[in-house]
């Protein structure tokens, strides 16, 4: 009959005290949802078709990528951007739709988790 011990089982002790091996960051557990994202949208200095657009391209992604999407938000504005300009009616395009605004820091970085408690 075998022995119980850790050299039968192989066991292995893990590092305590929240340092781990390979020197990764520790996990986020903050849930990013749809909802939260859409509150963040409102808050933002925005145009209107502008934040619906973000909101129908963010709505497509599943929840679990949701935080890649705000990762890549300046690119996901660039392009919700280029599409109202372009299906704008014609009648409607003028210098101040047509320019794009500058950037803020505010707009173009990815949100912060404490956002989004």
């Amino acid at each position: 009959m075998a022995t119980n011990n850790t050299e039968s089982v192989n066991f292995k002790v893990g590092a305590l005290g929240g340092s781990s091996n390979d020197d990764r960051q520790p996990c986020n557990l903050n849930r990013i949802t749809l909802e939260k994202v859409f509150r963040w949208l409102d808050k933002r200095d925005l145009d209107a078709p502008t934040t619906a657009r973000l909101k129908k391209m963010c709505s497509s992604y599943p929840e679990e990528a949701l935080q890649n999407w705000l990762n890549n938000f300046t690119i996901h504005l660039s392009r919700a951007r280029d599409y109202v300009t372009k299906n704008q009616p014609t009648n409607q395009k003028s210098e101040e739709l047509t320019e794009k605004p500058e950037g803020t820091p505010e707009i173009d970085t990815a949100p912060h988790v404490e956002e989004f408690e």
